[in-house]
């Protein structure tokens, strides 16, 4: 099975790839997982539509920074069009 999305983490120097996963819902669990204990700016990338999410966790109980921008009410995800592309 090809896994159609990858999720980064956002660093100083550009970011960093940490793993596939192979739905949105699975790769924003993932992130969850992963700002729990490390908190920040992680990134999801959609290889099958170009699309870049970027996920702004504030650590331990998963919740949204307030800074975050959210494309739907609730959701812990926003479309983020001022993301530059990213080479694979």
């Amino acid at each position: 099975m090809t896994h159609m999305l990858d999720v980064f983490r956002v660093e100083n120097g550009g970011v960093l790839w940490l793993e596939s996963a192979e739905s949105l819902e699975c790769a924003k669990a993932r992130v969850q997982e992963l700002a729990a204990s490390s908190p920040g700016e992680y990134l999801i990338l959609d290889q099958k539509t170009g699309k870049k999410y970027i996920v702004e966790l504030d650590g331990f109980d998963g919740t949204r920074n307030p800074l975050t921008h959210s494309s739907e009410q609730g959701d812990t995800l926003s479309e983020d069009k001022a993301v530059p592309s990213i080479e694979l």
